[in-house]
């Protein structure tokens, strides 16, 4: 993607997620004062901003869906396999069945695999995201796993002189940031979507990590 960017051709970019991914609890989905919008749009407005005229974008998340169902129903979410570069943010509604490493391993290398089988250069980054309130749910979401497992799929698909699969770690941001601020401060809905703040977290990440950029 960034060999593209600097050339000036023209990237297409899609996210496959959750409610997330679409944008819940940030004030512009609530509708409310700052109306900010979540963190896709925002790193979209960051990339049109840095590669005017090159960025075309699909926000493809579909709210309860989880890495079984993106695994299981990718055509719900792309209709082509014409993405230059595809972010991955799955895992909260993991949690509900408890699923496992293996198992949302397994799930999330069957959509690079399945994507590449017609679109072999497509990039892909995998948000190891927030973790839920554990005061409000009473199941144990293995989100430390979720993001190991994302990491051992960067060292199989990643590899040097391969298409980049990298991970955003938001998790141990969010982790780190629980250690001084309520969850409260940092979610909208206090249960399982990120606030303002929160999306901010994520497109900070994400723009630090795709670019090497301070957020």
């Amino acid at each position: 993607m960034l060999n593209m960017l600097g050339a000036g051709q023209p990237v297409a970019i899609s996210l496959l997620g959750d409610s997330i991914g679409k944008e819940g609890s940030s004030s512009f989905e609530a509708n409310y004062p700052p109306y900010q919008h979540g963190f896709f749009p925002q790193l979209v407005a960051y990339m049109t901003m840095k590669w005017p005229g090159q960025i075309y974008s699909r926000n493809q998340a579909i709210i309860g869906y989880d890495s079984y169902d993106v695994a299981t129903y990718l055509g719900n979410f792309i209709a082509d396999s014409s993405s230059n570069f595809m972010i991955l943010e799955f895992g909260m509604n993991d949690g509900t069945p408890n699923r496992s490493k293996a198992d949302f391993k397994a799930n999330l290398e069957s959509v690079i695999k399945n994507v590449r089988a017609n679109s072999p250069n497509t990039e892909f980054a995998l948000i190891a995201g927030i973790t839920s309130n554990p005061e409000w749910i009473d199941w144990a979401p293995r989100f430390l796993e979720y993001r190991d497992a994302m990491l051992e799929l960067s060292g199989q698909y990643g590899t040097k002189g391969q298409p980049v699969v990298c991970v955003i770690d938001v998790t141990s941001r969010w982790l780190d940031a629980l250690t001084r601020k309520s969850y409260f401060d940092m979610t909208g809905d206090g249960a399982n979507h990120p606030g303002d703040f929160g999306h901010t977290m994520y497109v900070q990440t994400l723009i630090q990590g795709l670019f090497g950029n301070p957020p």
